[in-house]
């Protein structure tokens, strides 16, 4: 689990690919990271904000997510 306060960003990234790449409630990614549902959806609205005008967050992202999808 990433703790809280520590590494924001990658926390908001883990928490935004948790949503994404399982399409799980809210409420259940929330559980995994020890925050409730408004949390999750305020984490991605974080990083959902910055995709459009940070290139190099969603090159990032985008790198994440294939390496997550080949290892599944």
């Amino acid at each position: 689990m990433l703790i809280r306060g520590k590494n924001k960003r990658e926390r908001q990234i883990a928490i935004y690919l948790s949503k994404i790449l399982t399409g799980k409630k809210n409420v259940e990614v929330g559980s995994l990271f020890g925050i409730k549902g408004p949390s999750v959806s305020g984490a991605i609205k974080a990083i959902e904000g910055r995709l459009d005008r940070d290139r190099k967050l969603k090159k990032e992202i985008e790198g994440l997510r294939e390496r997550l999808i080949i290892n599944e």
